[in-house]
């Protein structure tokens, strides 16, 4: 059951540090989306899910950029339950979005927050 959905955009400008000196635009948009968060978890979901998209050879490590920030955006919040991921291709078509996210919610097997 899927008890609360939070949408942050994923620049690599809300990473903290990333700017150098701070930027005040910078800084009300993280403010921003660690609100929206932090309002996401006070709904006591069991579990997390971040889903994030994979932008083809925009990162270096082992997971892609909107993963890395929504686990960074989760833990300014004090997120202090379980955190799984889940990565949608960039560009799949709508169809293959919906099913990936009706199969997910299929999957939960306690309250979590998307």
């Amino acid at each position: 059951m899927i008890v609360g959905v939070a949408s942050c955009p994923q620049p690599p400008l809300l990473l903290p540090g990333l700017t150098g000196a701070p930027v005040p635009e910078v800084e009300r948009l993280r403010g921003a989306c660690t609100a929206a968060v932090r309002d996401l978890l006070g709904g006591r979901p069991a579990e997390v899910v971040i889903v994030g998209g994979d932008a083809e050879g925009w990162y270096d490590g082992g997971e892609p950029l909107s993963i890395v920030l929504g686990r960074q955006l989760l833990a300014a919040a004090g997120c202090t339950v379980p955190v799984r991921a889940r990565v949608v291709a960039a560009g799949s078509p709508t169809p293959d979005c919906l099913a990936a996210g009706r199969a997910l919610a299929a999957g939960l097997a306690r309250p979590a927050a998307l």
